[in-house]
C-alpha cells in the first residue's frame, strides 16, 4: 500500500510540475519542457538574437544576432521573443509580439495559442518538430510559420502579408481548420514533401499558389486570386465543397494543377492543368477546360 501511495504522490508531483506557468514579461525568456508561458504584456523584441531559420549543413542549429551570422546564402536570423522547450506552450493572452517570434525546441511538439498576434517577426513560429497553433495571427514577417520536420496542426490561425510563405513545412503534414492565408508573397500553405489537409479554410491573394501539398486535400476551401495555381500537387488532389477560381498559375489561368487526376465533388474551378507524364492538357473537370 505504501508503495502505491508513494507512486501516486510522485505522479501527482510530476503532473503539478508539468502544469506550472511562467509569466512572460520580457524578451528572450524561455519556457522549460512541459511548462506553460503566459504573455503578460505587448513586447517589441526586434533587437533580440535567435537561430538561423534553416539548419546548417550538418543539421545543427546556428545561433545568430543578425542575418550575416547564418551560413546559407538564402538564410536569415529568426529572432526569438520567446523560446519553448519540448512539450511546452505559450499563451499569447491577448497580446502582441513585434519583431521576433516563438522558437521551439527540436526536442518535441510545442503549442502556441491566442488570442494574440505576432507581427513583423522574421518567423512567427519556428520549430523543428510539430507545432500546434490556435487563435492567433502571424502577420508581416518573412514566414508566418516554418516547420522543418514535424508539420503543424492549426485551428483558426491567420497567416497574412508575409514576404515568403504563410506556412512552410519541409517533412511534416499540415492539418488546418479555419486557416486564413492571404497576402503572402509566396505560397499561402505549403508542405514540400507531405500532405496539406484543410477544412473551412481560405488561401487567397498570395503571390505564389494558394495551397501546395503532396497531396492537398480540402473540404470547404476557397482559393482565389493567387499569383500561382489555386491548388498545386506533384501527385493528385481531393477537394470537396470548395471554390478554386481566378488564379494565375504562371501559365495563363490555372486553378488546379496536379500530376494525377484530382478527385472533385461539388467544387467550382475555372481551369485545370495535367502535369503528369502524359500531361500538358487539362483534366476536363473545370468550367473552362
Amino acid at each position: 500500500m505504501r508503495a502505491r501511495l508513494s507512486l501516486v504522490a510522485i505522479l501527482v508531483l510530476g503532473l503539478t510540475k508539468s502544469a506550472s506557468a511562467v509569466d512572460i514579461t520580457a524578451c528572450g525568456q524561455s519556457v522549460a519542457d512541459l511548462d506553460t508561458g503566459v504573455l503578460q504584456a505587448d513586447l517589441d523584441c526586434s533587437s533580440e538574437g535567435g537561430d538561423c531559420a534553416f539548419l546548417d549543413y550538418d543539421d545543427e542549429e546556428v545561433a545568430c544576432s543578425g542575418d550575416l551570422d547564418c551560413p546559407l546564402p538564402f538564410d536569415f536570423c529568426a529572432r526569438a521573443a520567446v523560446r519553448l522547450g519540448a512539450g511546452s506552450a505559450l499563451q499569447l493572452n491577448g497580446h502582441t509580439l513585434t519583431g521576433a517570434g516563438v522558437l521551439c525546441s527540436d526536442g518535441g511538439t510545442c503549442s502556441v495559442s491566442g488570442p494574440g498576434t505576432i507581427v513583423s517577426a522574421p518567423v512567427g513560429i519556428l520549430t523543428g518538430k510539430k507545432v500546434v497553433a490556435s487563435g492567433l495571427t502571424a502577420d508581416g514577417g518573412i514566414y508566418g510559420i516554418l516547420t522543418r520536420r514535424g508539420g503543424a496542426i492549426l485551428t483558426d490561425v491567420t497567416l497574412s502579408n508575409n514576404v515568403r510563405d504563410g506556412i512552410w513545412s519541409w517533412r511534416g503534414t499540415i492539418r488546418g481548420s479555419g486557416v486564413v492565408a492571404t497576402g503572402n508573397g509566396g505560397e499561402g500553405v505549403y508542405a514540400k514533401l507531405r500532405p496539406v489537409i484543410l477544412k473551412d479554410a481560405t488561401a487567397s491573394n498570395n503571390g505564389g499558389s494558394g495551397v501546395d501539398g503532396s497531396p492537398p486535400r480540402g473540404i470547404n476551401v476557397t482559393a482565389q486570386g493567387n499569383g500561382g495555381a489555386g491548388m498545386i500537387s506533384p501527385k493528385g488532389a481531393s477537394v470537396v465543397d470548395s471554390t478554386i477560381t481566378g488564379n494565375a498559375g504562371g501559365q495563363g489561368t490555372i486553378d488546379i494543377q496536379c500530376a494525377r487526376r484530382p478527385r472533385f465533388a461539388n467544387t467550382i474551378c475555372g481551369r485545370s492543368l495535367n502535369t503528369g507524364p502524359n500531361g500538358g492538357g487539362s483534366w476536363g473537370i473545370c468550367a473552362l477546360d
